[in-house]
């Protein structure tokens, strides 16, 4: 029985996305020839900047949640930079930085900033100090420190929340768990981090740990 509700609510979640991909208005979020000349221009004529574009036409159109590549499609592992961090960086971050602020400002200026919520985050930092690698320098994966952004959603701008040693190797003020992350964000969306869920009989809270970032509300 429990097997058959999986699929059955499978089957849902299934039609659901599907018909979001097919529906008409779908579709012609994904035109962005739609869209001012000066508009694309601002937020860079680039695979960064048109899918930034995109992720507002397609909120627009009523997609829930869209996840952008934040890098441009050079074949130099993006920004898993073990190696050529400083050429790498030179040309990513100009590309990335002119997107990301076009697309607060677009959001801003329709009157959708305070309805979406813009995150970039990775899945861990880099090491404080740079490797040998023979084709130049780099950073390796460190997940004892690192950093994200929030913005839109209600989230209060310009703040800076927690500091790291001069290094960047470990929190020393104000750390935040990636628990308190999810608890923020759930927050923001609405719902209760602390909530509890009946699943397969048993109990179960939405987040086991967390809490919410006060600061930023």
């Amino acid at each position: 029985e429990q097997q058959l509700e999986f699929a059955q609510e499978h089957n849902a979640f299934t039609e659901q996305a599907l018909s979001l991909a097919t529906s008409t208005k779908a579709k012609r979020a994904f035109d962005l020839s739609k869209e001012p000349a000066r508009l694309r221009d601002a937020y860079g004529r680039n695979n960064v900047g048109q899918g930034m574009l995109l992720a507002r036409r397609l909120v627009e159109a009523g997609v829930r949640f869209v996840t952008i590549q934040g890098y441009k499609d050079t074949g130099i592992y993006a920004w898993d930079h073990h190696w050529g961090i400083f050429p790498h960086l030179d040309q990513q971050l100009p590309i990335y930085d002119t997107a990301y602020s076009a697309l607060l400002n677009d959001l801003d200026d329709r009157g959708m900033l305070d309805t979406t919520l813009v995150i970039t985050a990775g899945e861990f930092g880099r090491t404080p100090k740079l490797n040998q690698d023979k084709r130049g320098p780099g950073r390796d994966h460190w997940a004892s420190c690192f950093s994200l952004t929030m913005g839109g959603g209600g989230i209060q701008t310009g703040r800076v929340i927690g500091a790291s040693d001069k290094h960047g190797a470990v929190p020393v003020d104000r750390p935040v768990s990636i628990a308190d992350f999810a608890a923020t964000v759930y927050h923001v969306l609405g719902l209760d981090p602390k909530a509890e869920f009946v699943a397969q009989g048993r109990a179960m809270r939405m987040l086991p740990e967390g809490s919410v970032v006060r600061e930023l509300l």
